[in-house]
């Protein structure tokens, strides 16, 4: 199947104005990334000049391996990773593009487990009782967002009457690892945008071999990549694809407020759409679209669907997860009854933590199951 007219006018956008393309779940958001990628090097831009930054490993795999397929070598050169492996390429090879670059060990990055020793010593020396998972969260929450010790921090996340303790052990961390000269996860983000932002000429240098910015999951964007990338592309090439509806790294300082302000943020951009989702039903796009509309936030666009027809979906809310499990095995045990064969029968669910009422109430109502926690 080939580009709808939405999406084919999306793909052949003016090359030189920011874009950024809100798309719904199942628009083809990668595919019109890839053909816009291609067209980009169709209108003169050499492969190893395009940037496109996702926010996993596994989509920038994707897209290099579509690039392959669609492409061939005319697309080999494209550059396709994340935020944080492109800002430790750069980190790794600091003293070639800046003077005096302090010698950090950013072969060695700073593992969980490690984080979280060096905040148990620092909490024994400090005697505070915190937890120290939650100070981790606060202190990447602080990272992520550009805000550094010393610094009016967010404490959105914070007790108030903790704030003062998790400011002293936000610095005391900051300290810490700097006098270790090692870096963490978030590190590579806070660095690489200083390093950016403190040297005019390594700014141009890495604006001339990126000439074209494109950006996956937009909406995942935290404030730390947004201005790394205002940096990157403040020529003004830059393409960004995403669905403020489908936030999924909030948890790790996401705004998906960065998609929609897009106009606010760049200068002379413009703001697309693509509202047809190819991959599910009718039934449950329209139901899923009811959803999003009766939120507080205004998002662009509605959801239509493609496929009309399906299945009619039915819609349940349970006052807690133990009444959820029991009225989702009852309707189970309805469909066995019926004749459904039990393989072809799915409960999902968002974290794997959830599975567990449901196993149980299977289980007590002896129904089968498999399940990738149990293996029962």
């Amino acid at each position: 199947m080939g580009l709808d007219h939405r999406q084919q006018m999306v793909v052949d956008y003016p090359v030189n104005t920011p874009v950024c393309i809100s798309a719904c779940a199942g628009a083809g958001k990668t595919t019109v990334l890839i053909e816009r990628i291609l067209h980009l090097i169709d209108q003169g831009f050499r492969d190893y000049q395009i940037l496109a930054l996702t926010f996993t490993k596994k989509a920038g795999t994707e897209i290099k391996t579509r690039l392959a397929s669609k492409g061939g070598m005319k697309a080999k050169k494209v550059i396709a990773g994340t935020f944080h492996s492109l800002a430790l390429s750069y980190l790794k090879r600091a003293s070639e593009f800046v003077p005096n670059p302090v010698p950090y060990t950013f072969d060695a990055i700073l593992s969980e487990r490690d984080k979280h020793n060096i905040v148990i010593s620092l909490l024994n020396e400090y005697g505070y009782e915190l937890d120290p998972s939650k100070l981790l969260q606060f202190i990447s929450w602080q990272r992520n967002s550009l805000l550094m010790p010393g610094d009016k921090l967010d404490y959105s996340l914070c007790e108030r009457d903790k704030q003062e303790e998790v400011t002293a052990m936000y610095a005391a961390y900051h300290n810490k690892i700097n006098e270790l000269k090692k870096i963490d996860f978030d590190d590579m983000l806070v660095r690489f945008y200083f390093m950016l932002r403190q040297n005019p000429d390594f700014l141009k240098r890495v604006q001339l071999r990126h000439r074209y910015v494109l950006v996956d999951e937009f909406q995942d964007t935290c404030v730390a990549q947004h201005e790394i990338l205002k940096l990157l592309a403040s020529h003004g090439r830059l393409f960004a694809v995403g669905d403020s509806r489908q936030c999924s790294y909030s948890w790790r300082a996401a705004r998906p407020d960065i998609l929609l302000n897009f106009k606010d943020n760049w200068q002379k951009s413009e703001m697309l759409s693509l509202d047809t989702n190819y991959r599910s039903a009718g039934p449950i796009v329209e139901l899923a679209d009811f959803f999003i509309q009766q939120g507080l936030i205004n998002y662009p666009g509605r959801t239509l669907a493609f496929h009309k027809e399906g299945l009619p979906v039915s819609f349940k809310a349970y006052n807690d997860e133990i009444a959820e499990a029991k009225g989702v095995v009852k309707e189970v045990d309805r469909l066995i009854k019926s004749g459904t064969d039990p393989k072809d029968i799915c409960i999902l669910f968002r974290t794997n933590g959830q599975s567990i009422s449901f196993e149980n109430e299977l289980a007590i109502s002896k129904i089968p199951f498999y399940s990738p926690r149990t293996n029962f």
